[in-house]
This record gives structure tokens, C-alpha cells and sequence, in this order.
């Protein structure tokens, strides 16, 4: 290079400074810029407002510092062959803030806590309601059914307070319908004694006078002869027809002498005319014993 010839171009070493001057802020607004692009977004807090409040300026991001000024400083030597410069990224795009919510949103959103609130009271206030209205008809069907068991308990000493009054009524009835009874039966027992004494004694009657007419020879050979005999009457005393030997002695002899005897005996000593004990008389069975 002649020194020469470059002491007569002034202007070289002024665009030589210029140009390290610009490579230098280059390689500055590379570093700030990538520096700013590792800073963190922003956290952003939202709140709820029953009004809206005033919306705050969004922050915007710091703009790089402006390069420095050059200063004159002597010319470098000259810079080797300049390398392909990097490619700067491009920033990473910066998050926007949530907008805050709206007023319209914020009272819908009030209106409907609001009705929820109140419908869960409701609720709550229909519930206890139900339980109360539950519980009182548990008391109410408690105390008609204390009440029924008492009438329950009341009727059943009612009956039964009856059953004892029936039930002694009719003991009182059963003794008084079996004193009668036995009144009646000893009455009939008196008056069938009496009849049977009554009827004893006609009967003995017709016996004795049949006896008077026996002749007791024919029988007195017989150990103890003893002769049953059938015999129909007319009321007034007499026969109708023969006698018949319903049990015999053994003797046919001393049969008919027993035979003739009551036939010789008549009219036989009957009760009377409208006697009751007439009629037992009407057909009469008589025993006899001639040896006695």
C-alpha cells in the first residue's frame, strides 16, 4: 500500500471507523435482545368485582436501550474476512392479559348464587317442614292408637265385667233349675212312693183274700212253691175269663188249687170306681206263696 496514495484519501479511515462502530451496536442489540426474550411472562391476577373497576394500563415491554454513541476512537487494523453473521430468532410472543370480566357476567353470576341460596333454603325449609308435618302424624297415629288400646282395655272389662254377670246368672239359674228338678224328683219319688204303697196295699188286699180260699194241701209236699198269675178285672172286682199261670210251682196240682182259690175269691177288693190306680188293676200280676 503507498502511504502516499492514502494520505490523499481522507475519507477511507471515516467509513473504516463507521463500520466497526456499526458491527459493535449490531452485536448489542443481539445480546439485549435475546436477554429479553429469557425474562418470564408476567403472572396475571384476575379478581371479581361486583363493579367493574378501572382497567389498568397494560404494561408494555421495555424498549431496548438505544445503542451508544460512537466515539472516536483511532482505526482498528482492518477486520479479517467477516463470518456469516448469525440469524436472529425471532421473540417469543408475549402472553395477553386476561380481560377483566365483564359487568353483565359478574351480576348474572351474583343472580344465580343468589337463586341457589335461595332455592336451597326453600328446600331446606320444605324439608323441615315434611319432618315436622311426619312427626306430628307419627304423634296423632300414636295417640289414637293409645287411645283405641284404651277403649280396647275399657271394652274388655266391659265384656267381661258381662261374662261374669251372665256367667253367675246362669250358675244362679242351673242351681235354682236343679233345686227344682230335685224338688220335682222327690216330689214324683214322694208321690211314686205313695202310689207304690197305695198300689201295695190293694194288691195285698187281693192277695189275702185269694189266700183264704187256698187249700194247702196240694202245695204242702213242695218245699217252697211260688205261682205267678195273670188275671184281667172288670172295675167292680170280677174276672174276665180264667186265670193264667205265668211261672208255676212245679205242681200242676197245686197250680190249679192256687187257680181256684182266686177264682173262688171274687169280686177281689179293687180301688174303687175313678180311682187313678184303677186302670194299673185292669190286667194284674199277682205272686203267691201258698205254703206261707
Amino acid at each position: 500500500m503507498n502511504p502516499a496514495v492514502d494520505r490523499d484519501e481522507p475519507g477511507k479511515l471515516a467509513s473504516g471507523v463507521l463500520a466497526v462502530v456499526v458491527h459493535v451496536a449490531f452485536l448489542a442489540l443481539l445480546v439485549f435482545g435475546a436477554a429479553w426474550q429469557q425474562q418470564p411472562p408476567e403472572v396475571v391476577m384476575v379478581d371479581l368485582w361486583n363493579n367493574l373497576p378501572p382497567v389498568p394500563a397494560v404494561k408494555s415491554p421495555a424498549p431496548a436501550p438505544p445503542p451508544p454513541k460512537p466515539e472516536a476512537k483511532p482505526p482498528p487494523p482492518p477486520p479479517p474476512v467477516a463470518k456469516p453473521e448469525p440469524k436472529a430468532m425471532p421473540p417469543k410472543p408475549v402472553p395477553e392479559p386476561k380481560p377483566a370480566p365483564k359487568p353483565d357476567i359478574a351480576i348474572e353470576k351474583e343472580k344465580q348464587e343468589k337463586a341457589r341460596r335461595e332455592r336451597e333454603e326453600k328446600e331446606k325449609a320444605e324439608l323441615k317442614k315434611r319432618e315436622e308435618a311426619q312427626a306430628e302424624q307419627r304423634k296423632r297415629e300414636e295417640r289414637e292408637k293409645a287411645e283405641a288400646a284404651k277403649r280396647e282395655a275399657v271394652e274388655k272389662q266391659k265384656l267381661a265385667a258381662l261374662e261374669k254377670e251372665r256367667a253367675a246368672k246362669e250358675a244362679e239359674r242351673v242351681r235354682l233349675e236343679k233345686e227344682q228338678n230335685d224338688a220335682a224328683q222327690r216330689l214324683q219319688q214322694m208321690q211314686a212312693a205313695a202310689q207304690n204303697k197305695e198300689f201295695d196295699g190293694f194288691r195285698t188286699k187281693v192277695q189275702e183274700k185269694i189266700k183264704r180260699f187256698v187249700v194247702k194241701a196240694p202245695c204242702a209236699a213242695l218245699a217252697d212253691p211260688e205261682i205267678v198269675l195273670e188275671m184281667k178285672f172288670f172295675p167292680d172286682g170280677n174276672m174276665i175269663g180264667e186265670p193264667v199261670v205265668r211261672k208255676s210251682s212245679g205242681s200242676s196240682v197245686c197250680d190249679d188249687a192256687v187257680r181256684r182259690a182266686a177264682i173262688l175269691a171274687q169280686p177281689l177288693p179293687l180301688p174303687p170306681p175313678g180311682h187313678p190306680m184303677l186302670s194299673q188293676f185292669m190286667n194284674l200280676n199277682l205272686r203267691f206263696k201258698p205254703n206261707d
